[in-house]
């Protein structure tokens, strides 16, 4: 792991006559887990007109060492620590002229006793390491050892990051002051860690060392200063957060933060190491971020965390969870996101890269995938050679998008490509820049070429409101089994849609609901069901008059029975048995038609029958008419007019006894 070069003045002001020195105390540090750098050997060097008394110094066993700085000059001069792969440190030295020295004794004198006095107290801030005199605020906060059981005093039941303010904060940089507010609060058992105030930071805030504890830190609003990592890309974002160490995986963090802004450089968060799991990150607003929440660089199982928030607009991507590539079993199951209102992310709201499975979905989530566009490919060559891999560039030849993903559906493959820039029909602002038809290669991956038929942009549609909201991106993987239970939700897009339970709404698209690839719509007159894996048009519908199946019945070997019953008749030369009354329906009539049966007739014996037979009531009496029929041998099937319906009657003298199963189906 790098180390962090910290270099603090011991002593500052000294005399600029050689009869004094500055010392500076060089601290190294672990930057992933914060401790102490012991036998580190760091290089200084001083600007000119000052001199150090050693060009290099080696850390003692608690991490630190001294170094002297001298001058004859008065002024002020840049120390700078280095060592390789470590984070450099400086620090400004002052040198003073005699006069000066004397004048700011006799100050130092008079706060000094000040400050020995009750009243004096109120001069300073509050450093929970230092040990206040009696009276004082600082004391009043440090009275006793910081202790959770207790909650004796301030420290022990929260922090807040002002008490940690710095000359760096002083001038804008909130990083150290927030960073020492959460160590301080890790190191001592200390739970909570406040920030009421707007904070801009330089470079990434760790939350580490909370594994099986929890913290709760929540931020009011948090920046990026102009000297923050810029990105060059999606992928080279630098988070403003990092959560998770190499001790452990981080759970029960309560993150809050009101206002995250990343400066259109930053991501808001990232893990590392172990990462975290079981948490609550709740971002309200967030915008101007790479990706708000990027996952896959942690080492362990990062599951079953809670997002929520109010309103991310303005962001590459919502959320890119993503398994990590190396470590134990390092994936992102699990999550559930309930954010407001995602929209106009350029990427998507939520983009689950080949993972995610089991996430729950909701908010409400519109206008994103502006720069996205799905193209519908006739052709394609070593496209499997690019799948999963990241940041690479496709080109016509001329114009280059970047690749994103592919997906297939209803017997077609598609691939998802991003630009630069808005490619939106809505807006307008710029149209998509490859033409239907033109073979597509990859700038770096040799031996791909693609040929599209068609090419679909966000708000291409009639009423310009279909756009790419989250991106379902599970064609690598066996299955997706996510839930989307959202309010406004424009688009799902991507492969193996009919493992997941879809339900949403939006003004243009009628298959919103979805179960594991069955699709609903209902006019309010007439359902319909789809299996939308498959094919765009149902396969059943039913209204109040009908069910229509417009595919075949496949029943295999199983029986189609109307009306059923099994009967044990006796063996007579003369008497009949009743098998079936057979009635004219008044159900699903047109006009006065009369009904018409289909009737089987099986037995135990080798003797069977079938019979379509007509029956028409005409007041109290009715007649029939046997249309076709066949009768085996040693049976006997007649039918009777009653003033009741037209009975099928059965006599049998073959067998003492003759099992006899009939089914009337109406036709």
């Amino acid at each position: 792991m790098a180390n962090v070069i910290t270099l603090t003045a011991v002593t500052q002001g000294a005399q600029a006559n050689n009869s004094a020195i500055n010392t500076v105390q060089v601290n190294v540090k672990d930057s992933v887990t914060g401790a102490a750098v012991a036998n580190s050997v760091v290089n200084l060097t001083v600007s000119t007109g000052a001199n150090l008394n050693l060009s290099s110094v080696t850390t003692n066993a608690a991490g630190y060492n001294y170094v002297d700085v001298a001058s004859a000059t008065a002024g002020n001069f840049t120390v700078t620590g280095t060592q390789t792969g470590a984070t450099s440190g400086t620090l400004v030295v002052t040198f003073t002229t005699a006069q000066e020295t004397a004048a700011a004794n006799r100050v130092l004198n008079t706060m000094q006793t000040s400050l020995g006095a009750s009243a004096g107290a109120g001069y300073v801030g509050w450093d929970s390491s230092v040990n206040y005199a009696d009276g004082t605020i600082g004391a009043a906060f440090n009275s006793g050892a910081a202790s959770i059981t207790t909650l004796g005093n301030k420290a022990a039941r929260y922090i807040d990051i002002e008490d940690y303010a710095d000359t760096a904060s002083a001038s804008g940089d909130w990083t150290t002051a927030i960073q020492s507010a959460i160590d301080a609060a890790t190191n001592n058992g200390i739970l909570e860690v406040r920030g009421t105030g707007s904070y801009a930071i330089s470079g990434s805030i760790q939350i580490r060392n909370i594994y099986n504890t929890g913290l709760n830190l929540s931020i009011h609003k948090l920046t990026v200063t102009s000297s923050f990592p810029a990105n060059t890309g999606f992928w080279t974002a630098t988070p403003m957060i990092v959560i998770g160490d190499t001790v452990g995986n981080a759970s029960g963090l309560n993150l809050f933060i009101n206002v995250l802004d990343g400066g259109s450089k930053a991501d808001g968060i990232q893990p590392t190491g172990y990462g975290f799991s079981l948490s609550h990150i709740h971002i309200g607003n967030a915008s101007n971020c790479i990706a708000v929440i990027r996952m896959g660089a942690h080492q362990w199982p990062n599951a079953s965390n809670w997002i929520t928030g109010d309103y991310w607009i303005n962001n590459y991507v919502g959320i890119f969870l993503a398994n990590g590539t190396s470590g134990t079993t390092p994936i992102v199951e699990g999550w559930k996101v309930f954010v407001k209102f995602i929209a106009a992310n350029f990427w998507g709201g939520i983009w689950l890269f080949n993972s995610g499975q089991y996430a729950q979905l909701s908010g409400d989530w519109d206008y994103n995938g502006k720069r996205l566009a799905i193209l519908k490919l006739s052709d394609n060559t070593g496209l499997t050679s690019i799948v999963g891999q990241t940041g690479l560039q496709l080109t016509d030849g001329t114009n280059q998008l970047e690749f994103l993903y592919y997906y297939t559906s209803l017997g077609y493959t598609y691939i998802v490509v991003a630009s630069p820039n808005d490619i939106s029909a809505s807006d307008g602002v710029a149209t998509f820049p490859w033409t239907a038809g033109s073979t597509i290669s990859c700038t770096t991956v040799s031996g791909v070429a693609m040929v599209f038929t068609s090419s679909t942009v966000a708000g291409s549609n009639a009423s310009q409101t279909n756009f790419f909201d989250i991106l379902h991106d599970f064609e690598r993987a066996p299955f997706a089994r996510i839930q989307v239970n959202a309010g406004y939700l424009s688009g799902v897009i991507g492969g193996l849609i009919y493992t997941s339970t879809l339900q949403y709404e939006n003004s243009f698209a009628p298959l919103t609901d979805s179960y594991t690839g069955l699709s609903i719509t209902n006019t309010g007159s007439a359902l319909s069901l789809y299996n939308s894996t498959v094919e765009t048009t149902p396969f059943m519908g039913t209204t109040a008059d009908f069910v229509n199946f417009n595919k075949k019945l496949f029943m295999k070997d199983y029986l189609y029975e109307g009306v059923g019953s099994a009967n044990t008749i006796a063996a007579s030369s003369s008497a009949t048995s009743a098998l079936a009354l057979l009635k004219d329906s008044t159900n699903n009539k047109y006009l006065g038609e009369g009904t018409m049966y289909d009737i089987t007739l099986k037995t135990n014996f080798s003797t069977c029958g079938s019979f379509r037979v007509y029956v028409i009531a005409s007041g109290t009496s009715y007649s029939h008419v046997v249309v076709s029929s066949f009768v085996g041998d040693a049976i006997a099937v007649t039918f009777t007019d009653t003033t009741s319906g037209v009975q099928m009657n059965f006599r049998q003298a073959a067998q003492t006894y003759m099992q006899v199963v009939t089914n009337v189906v109406r036709v």
